[in-house]
């Protein structure tokens, strides 16, 4: 078996987002959708193997949600490709007036035998 292992930079982020080689645009929608509907601080946990891409999804959804941030100083041309190449309502009235931020913290949870020690 091959494997590969590309990393998340902003190129690659976007050109995987906008051919959805990874097969996950609509899942960072729907991740995307989960973020707006959290009221005040919240914790989101993704879990998966090693290797399974898990930095690379959390790196997406940032771009993501800084691309549909108005307060954003990513350029137009940038957020326009972003947003247009996610399979989101294309129609004004369905578009969420609100918007997300995303902080990130990655913990390895195999420390110390499976338990993580803060």
């Amino acid at each position: 078996m091959n494997s590969f292992e590309l990393i998340p930079t902003e190129e690659n982020l976007i050109h995987t987002l906008d051919k959805d080689l990874l097969k996950r645009n609509k899942d960072l929608v729907r991740f995307y959708d989960l973020i707006l509907v959290q009221e005040g601080a919240s914790s989101i946990a993704i879990d998966g193997r090693w290797g399974s891409g898990k930095t690379f999804f959390v790196k997406q959804s940032m771009l993501l949600i800084n691309a549909k941030n108005p307060m954003s100083d990513m350029d137009d041309e940038k957020k326009a490709s972003i947003v247009y190449a996610l399979p989101f309502p294309k129609k004004a009235e369905d578009m969420p007036e609100n918007y997300a931020r995303l902080h990130c913290i990655a913990v390895p949870r195999d420390i110390g035998g499976g338990k993580v020690k803060l």
